[in-house]
């Protein structure tokens, strides 16, 4: 079964449950469209680093979403003020509250934080206003190794999604 791409926030894009496919433009929000996996690696085989390793943070954080809303949802808990008041999660965030929700290990947990830290020194040394030294460059042993296990974490957290709604 596909995993679908509509938030549960924000309902769905008419066809009575999740999309697989984000539209063009919902409410103001500009989201792609397509299979966003798929469109990740391809943007990384263009060499559009940036670009992929952005979507794959941003999947990832998705999922992450979900899992806690769902979650909130089933269990019938309030959510915290930050995210009634504020409407934030935030990366680092999720990460350790789907941790003590028991989604994920301490080990998951390390690695989805490795994965961020990659992915922002990355970012940093992509563009060109930082040093571009023998330590500030980005070599692509790196970038490929840290692109395998964004792809290997999106994975991971999407099946662990897909298992829990389907045990609801």
């Amino acid at each position: 079964m596909p995993m679908h791409l509509a938030p549960s926030r924000a309902g769905n894009t008419g066809s009575g449950g999740y999309s697989k496919e984000f539209t063009d433009w919902e409410i103001e929000q500009q989201v792609g469209t397509g299979d966003i996996v798929e469109e990740t690696k391809k943007a990384f085989e263009r060499g559009e680093w940036f670009g992929a390793f952005a979507r794959l943070h941003c999947i990832i954080e998705f999922w992450m979403q979900e899992i806690y809303e769902f979650d909130s949802k089933r269990n019938q808990t309030t959510p915290p003020d930050y995210l009634t008041k504020h409407y934030f999660y935030g990366y680092w965030r999720l990460v350790e509250d789907v941790r003590k929700l028991g989604y994920i290990t301490d080990d998951e947990a390390r690695r989805f934080v490795e994965f961020g830290r990659t992915r922002s020194r990355i970012f940093h040394r992509l563009i060109k206003h930082y040093p571009t030294g023998p330590s500030h460059s980005v070599q692509r042993d790196e970038v490929v190794k840290g692109f395998e296990e964004g792809l290997a974490l999106e994975s991971m957290i999407r099946e662990r999604l897909e298992k829990l709604m389907t045990t609801q």
